[in-house]
């Protein structure tokens, strides 16, 4: 819509409209002696700005409807009266211009005359307002007050003048008397609006509006009082008042249609906002029933004794009116007065309880252990407790109005500007930061941040401050007493590892100075024993945790040093070792680690006989070669196989399980893993229950042991 866009804006509408005003007022100053000329142009512009007004008001009827039903409908009543009001003036520019006759009292006042209680109903429903008895009836009294006292002074200075000079009473004096009537109606309407009009939003159009009605009535008067003593014509000075009518009704519609709220106070300085606070409203019944009084002294002196008596009534009235209104008035400031002792004693019982309250808080928040800092939305430092000043040595003045990162090393500052941005978009933060005190000396402190939060925007933070300097010291003193305590444990495994290296030498020097077989495989097999657990210790000492061992490459290692302790053509036994990337603590990688030796030493020595056709028989296993003829699974002659060897761990829930099988001769049938004698088995069996372990041993295809165990946790 046009109407919608930037150009039309309201400001350039109010300067055309006082553009309008100005170029009618000086045609007709210019056209003065021309009345057949300025009746032309009156009786074309006042149409042409009626119907503008016209479409206006109906387009703000539409714009309100969002505003509800009763803002609505006092704009279509608003519509409606302009409307009849331009039919008004386009009849009467015809009869005066078509048909060269004389418009007064003619069809075109009917609908002048519809104007007024139209217009009347849509102003009363527009600055409607809901209010409490007591104002409803005050105003009700005020307003009979101001009524009955215009109606005097319209009966005093109009009526009883006209029908006392008069002795035939015209159809136009008729005419002007509903005009002065409907005027009254009128000034009713005015008089309800100026009563409301500081009292709710939407005032810039019933402002508007107020001008518009002020100046109709006073047109409608000067033009009661000219065609009365015949002196009214078309295009004449008075035709002005009814153009500024036109105008400010626009004005008002497009201020709805807009809903644009001018402010006055740009234009006229405060002058709005005196009204709105000078109590007007009290003042104007006395003045009214002041001039109905002087009315009536007028009366006294210049009418006619019959007309006298019905004055005298309406002042009796207004002085009953001021009465019930005095009565009213003491009624109410006794309300008042009461409403206002109780609501002084209620205030002054919630200052109590907020001075109590604000006591309460106080004494929690200077005896607090911990330092209490607030800030503004800048991180200036608005408030302090004692606390802070002990913990820093600062004074409250020194502190207040300092920007809260003042008082932190640069790391810290840089910390704590981060933390501030987040806590500025609403949540919490904590951090430790480091603190300068007064004389230089620096401490650690906890900072527990919460922003403070006013009507949805960040006003500031409060910080919660805990001295935790000592905390650090005896931290620091625990980590370097940890790091002595690795270093030292590192270098106890270190040395248990070179200790049972030497034993592991020693037994190999003793074994070179041996010539039995079966002693010669003994030392060999207590040296893989001593290795494997050196090896756990070698592991430990390299290990970044000194409590758990990586056990992948635990059994890597062994398997590669069992490998080269047996040389005797194993190039054809492959290792498939399948094993997860589990660490275990010393307590289990020990007595795991002897279990694996002892079963791969004896796949090794015994599951791929080569060149002896060497294997298990007798219920003997793996302690000397004696223990095994060519009896059992095994094969009766020498040959050379290509073996395998399986090692599987992987972990169950809590529980691991240890695999480990290869594809040599076999076990001899019948054979019981519980009634062996030797100490290889026996040390396996002690170890599995060490372990809280269970041992299964699978005789199919080779000789595969299965071991569920746990975890040792000493």
């Amino acid at each position: 819509m046009y109407l919608n866009k930037k150009v039309f804006s309201f400001q350039n509408a109010l300067i055309l409209g006082i553009m309008i005003i100005g170029a009618y007022a000086l045609s007709l100053l210019f056209l003065q002696n021309r009345l057949p000329y300025s009746a032309l142009i009156s009786d074309i512009i006042c149409p042409l700005l009626n119907i503008t007004a016209v479409i206006l008001l109906f387009y703000a009827a539409k714009r309100s409807k969002v505003y509800g039903r009763r803002i609505y409908m006092a704009w279509i009543f608003l519509a409606v009266a302009q409307f009849s009001f331009f039919i008004g003036d386009f009849l009467w520019g015809f009869i005066e211009l078509v048909l060269n006759q004389e418009p007064s009292a003619s069809i075109a006042d009917v609908f002048y005359l519809l104007y007024y209680p139209l217009f009347a109903i849509g102003i009363t429903i527009l600055s409607g307002r809901t209010f409490t008895r007591i104002k409803q009836f005050k105003m009700s009294i005020d307003m009979g007050i101001v009524i009955i006292s215009v109606a005097l002074i319209f009966l005093t200075l109009l009526v009883i003048p006209i029908f006392e000079t008069m002795e035939i009473i015209s159809i136009e004096v008729i005419v002007s008397i509903l005009y002065v009537l409907l005027d009254f109606l009128l000034f009713i309407a005015l008089i309800n609006l100026i009563f409301r009009l500081f009292n709710k939003s939407g005032q810039t159009a019933l402002l508007l509006l107020a001008i518009a009605l002020l100046f109709q009535i006073l047109a409608d008067f000067l033009y009661i009082n000219f065609t009365i003593f015949g002196l009214y014509a078309s295009g004449s000075f008075i035709d002005v008042g009814w153009v500024i009518g036109y105008v400010f009704t626009s004005l008002a519609a497009i201020s709805q249609i807009k809903n644009k709220e001018i402010d006055f106070n740009k234009y006229f300085p405060h002058l709005i906002d005196y009204f709105a606070t000078f109590k007007y409203k009290s003042y104007i019944p006395p003045i009214f029933a002041a001039i109905s009084y002087i009315t009536l002294i007028w009366a006294y002196r210049n009418l006619s004794v019959e007309y006298i008596h019905l004055l005298e009534v309406g002042v009796g009235a207004i002085i009953f009116l001021v009465i019930v209104r005095q009565i009213t008035a003491l009624v109410e400031n006794k309300r008042l007065f009461s409403e206002s002792r109780d609501e002084i004693y209620k205030r002054k019982k919630t200052e109590f309880a907020l001075k109590e309250s604000e006591k309460k808080y106080r004494q929690i928040v200077e005896n607090a252990d911990e330092g209490i800092l607030s800030t503004d939305n800048m991180g200036n430092i608005i408030f302090i407790n004692p606390q802070v000043e002990k913990m820093l040595g600062y004074e409250e003045k020194e502190l207040i109005g300092r920007h809260v990162f003042s008082l932190m090393d640069r790391n810290s500052a840089n910390i704590a500007e981060n933390c501030l941005g987040n806590v500025k978009k609403g949540n919490k933060g904590e951090h430790e930061l480091k603190l300068i005190k007064k004389g230089g000396e620096e401490i650690y402190a906890y900072f527990k941040v919460s922003p403070i939060i006013d009507n949805k925007r960040y006003n500031g933070c409060l910080a919660i401050i805990l001295d935790i300097t000592e905390r650090k010291k005896a931290e620091k003193e625990i980590e370097n007493s940890l790091i002595e305590k690795e270093t030292l444990l590192r270098e106890i495994h270190h040395r248990v590892k070179n200790n049972m290296q030497i034993i592991s030498s020693l037994l190999s020097l003793q074994s070179r100075y041996i010539t039995d077989e079966e002693a010669m495989e003994i030392f060999q097999e207590g040296q893989n024993r001593v290795r494997s657990m050196a090896l756990v210790h070698e592991k430990l000492y390299k290990s970044e945790n000194l409590s758990k061992i990586n056990i992948q490459d635990y059994i890597t290692d062994m398997i590669s040093y069992l490998s080269r302790s047996y040389p005797l053509n194993y190039n054809s036994i492959k290792f498939k070792v399948n094993v997860q990337d589990i660490p275990l603590n010393i307590d289990t990688a020990v007595p795991l680690g002897l279990i694996m030796t002892e079963i791969i030493t004896n796949s090794l020595k015994y599951a791929f006989p080569i060149t002896s056709g060497r294997g298990p028989a007798n219920n003997k296993f793996a302690d000397s070669a004696d223990n095994y003829g060519n009896s059992g699974n095994g094969s009766s002659n020498p040959q050379e196989v290509n073996g395998e060897i399986e090692i599987k761990l992987e972990r169950k829930n809590k529980n691991y399980m240890m695999i480990i099988g290869d594809n040599g001769v076999g076990l001899p049938k019948g054979f019981d893993i519980q009634k062996i004698d030797t100490l290889g088995l026996k040390l396996v069996n002690i170890l599995v229950d060490q372990l809280d372990g269970n041992l299964e041993l699978l005789n199919s295809n080779g000789t595969t042991f299965k071991i569920d165990f746990t975890e040792i946790n000493n």
